[in-house]
Order: C-alpha cells, then structure tokens, then sequence
C-alpha cells in the first residue's frame, strides 16, 4: 500500500513517492507537478515541501491555498 502521496499546488494528487513512511509531498515547481504521474516517483531535485501528517493534514493545506487564491493575503501559523 502506497501512502506517501504527492501534491500539486492545488491541491490535486499527483503521484507517490512508493514509500510507507507517511508523508505528504506538495510540489512547487508548476513545471515538474505537471510531470509528475504515478507511484514511486522520485523528488529528487524537485522543490518541494514535506509534511508529517495524514488526511487532515492535506485539508489543511487545500483550505490555505484556497483561502490566499481567493483574498489574496492569507497567513498560517503553526
């Protein structure tokens, strides 16, 4: 089971890094997310962002990117 999903900007799956070690990957390279399909894909030399986290996680995410699209100032504190 693949478990390590991997993000584009919007918030749309784009891929797996095929690892089980529960993270989440948000790519922030538009041109290498658009590249991006499949499981056991390798970030190597991709920027990105990783987070530790589950479900409620990537929600999180998606409500922010959301929330800068729309206002378009928007800050989140952890």
């Amino acid at each position: 089971m693949l478990d390590d999903p991997i993000y584009n900007l919007k918030g749309e799956k784009i891929g797996d890094d095929g690892k089980t070690d529960g993270k989440i990957h948000i790519v922030t390279d538009k041109k290498k997310a658009n590249s991006i399909s499949g499981d056991n894909v390798s970030l190597e030399g991709v920027s990105h962002v990783t987070l530790n986290g589950g479900t409620k996680t990537v929600e999180g995410v998606e409500a922010s990117i959301t929330a800068a699209e729309s206002d378009g100032i928007h800050e989140e504190g952890g």
